[in-house]
């Protein structure tokens, strides 16, 4: 069973698209794709491109419109939403910067 597919991709994105969250105050530490993964129907990244999302950056996709910017704290990876746990370099790298946020929270 394929888990990641167009179809699975493409229900996440409209959720996403269509949500509508209540600010908090919690800190989020966002692990970045550098790449977009893209599939047949761009349509959806069209309508999130249009809010502010962006990957060229270490911009917070959207998480600053329900947190206060001081609580993002944004690391960039190498790789797509797919390729991020597909690939095991992406891996790799991907728990290194977990562990590393985990060890600067208990500090």
């Amino acid at each position: 069973m394929d888990l990641i597919n167009a179809a699975s991709i493409q229900h996440h994105a409209r959720l996403v698209a269509d949500v509508d969250v209540t600010p908090t105050d919690i800190d989020v530490y966002l692990f970045k794709a550098k790449e977009e993964h893209m599939d047949e129907n761009t349509s959806w990244f069209k309508r999130i491109t249009q809010r502010g999302y962006t990957r060229e950056d270490a911009s917070a996709l959207l998480w600053d419109t329900v947190l206060e910017p001081e609580r993002i704290t944004v690391t960039r990876v190498n790789g797509n939403h797919v390729t991020l746990l597909t690939d095991a370099g992406n891996r790799q790298a991907l728990g290194a910067h977990i562990s590393a946020s985990l060890k600067a929270c208990r500090e």
